[in-house]
């Protein structure tokens, strides 16, 4: 398998961004990732499961392509899990109480939209995937 050893995180790896509107985010970037987890859900074990899910991901990442191609293939029809994977880049992690979403501003589908991704547990399932722009 393919297991690469992330720098290790702990609070003190995030830094506070307090909304106007509600609850603020605890905010990291680690190897090109920025993670946002809200107030509400901060804890050691959210920290835990966001270190473990930057390990699975490059081997997940081929799950969440064929999920967004079996969602949006009429939208960005022609593309593959593999081009996809290609164009997608490495997308926001947002953390909260009940799950997450991986935010893909960068990618190179198109110029226009942003791409959410909203997933459960390690990758395990993903229920939504949102074109915005």
């Amino acid at each position: 398998t393919l297991k690469r050893r992330l720098r290790k995180m702990d609070k003190n790896s995030f830094y506070f961004e307090a909304s106007p509107y509600g609850n603020g985010e605890y905010i990291a970037e680690i190897e090109g990732y920025k993670i946002e987890i809200s107030e509400d859900a901060f804890s050691e074990e959210k920290i835990a499961f966001v270190e473990a899910l930057l390990e699975i991901y490059p081997i997940k990442v081929y799950d969440l392509a064929q999920f967004c191609k079996n969602s949006f293939d009429s939208f960005y029809p022609g593309e593959t899990v593999e081009s996809i994977v290609e164009k997608l880049h490495q997308p926001i992690i947002r953390i909260d109480e009940i799950g997450g979403r991986f935010i893909y501003c960068h990618h190179e589908l198109d110029s226009d939209h942003i791409i959410d991704v909203e997933f459960s547990g390690l990758m395990d399932s993903f229920f939504s995937v949102t074109i915005d722009g």
